[in-house]
């Protein structure tokens, strides 16, 4: 006789389960292809994320080699125009070292106001607080180069809680405020830079001696 076993084979789920158990799988089943549905969100956004990445690297890629194909330029008026299109466009990855070969070039040319204002912008877009502090030091050089001495020494004093910098700090203050003929300043800033160095500082004798010269100017 034949086991009765057999003939289940394709009775539907529900006459498996008890009536009182039905609605728990009911809402399992519910619930399992919500989690299919987001899982397969999930997964899309990934898929999609990751091509953004390598499109991204790819148009990085592509900055890069177009970016080295320009510093090629042999006309240096050239090169800065190109430069200056090229970073309207440029990925944000590499803007910075447009900005920085446009700085170089600014200088060379001793165009300052021009280098000015490339640092004013470096200094406004990034949130690295390394770049920013110097591209701080770059717009005092710029501005004392241009003669606006009081403008750049303000801007170095705006620095001086950044005591890890002091030194690169003091030495500019004084290096600007001698070039201004302020004595009074830069023997204060080359006093500070002696109790930073002390006299096991290979550079404490010259702070000495600048100190006794600039005194003598008084």
């Amino acid at each position: 006789m034949q086991d009765k076993k057999d003939k289940r084979t394709n009775i539907p789920i529900e006459n498996e389960i008890s009536k009182e158990a039905y609605p728990l799988v009911e809402a399992f089943m519910s619930h399992l292809r919500e989690i299919s549905i987001i899982v397969g969100a999930i997964v899309l956004i990934a898929v999609f994320y990751s091509g953004y990445k390598i499109y991204k690297q790819k148009r990085l890629s592509n900055a890069k080699k177009e970016f080295k194909s320009i510093l090629m330029q042999k006309d240096r008026k050239q090169e800065i125009t190109k430069l200056n299109l090229f970073l309207t466009k440029a990925p944000e990855g590499i803007k910075d070292a447009i900005r920085f070969e446009l700085i170089t070039l600014y200088l060379k040319d001793k165009n300052y106001k021009n280098a000015q204002r490339i640092w004013e912008d470096i200094y406004k877009d990034t949130e690295d607080a390394d770049i920013k502090f110097i591209s701080r030091l770059g717009l005092a050089e710029s501005l004392a180069m241009q003669q606006k001495y009081n403008h750049a020494i303000k801007i170095l004093d705006s620095l001086k809680t950044q005591k890890e910098y002091n030194e690169t700090i003091f030495t500019e203050i004084a290096k600007i405020a001698e070039a201004a003929k302020d004595y009074k300043q830069a023997i204060w800033a080359y006093k500070e830079l002696t109790s930073i160095s002390q006299d096991r500082d290979p550079n404490y004798m010259y702070y000495k001696y600048k100190i006794a010269q600039l005194e003598a100017k008084l």
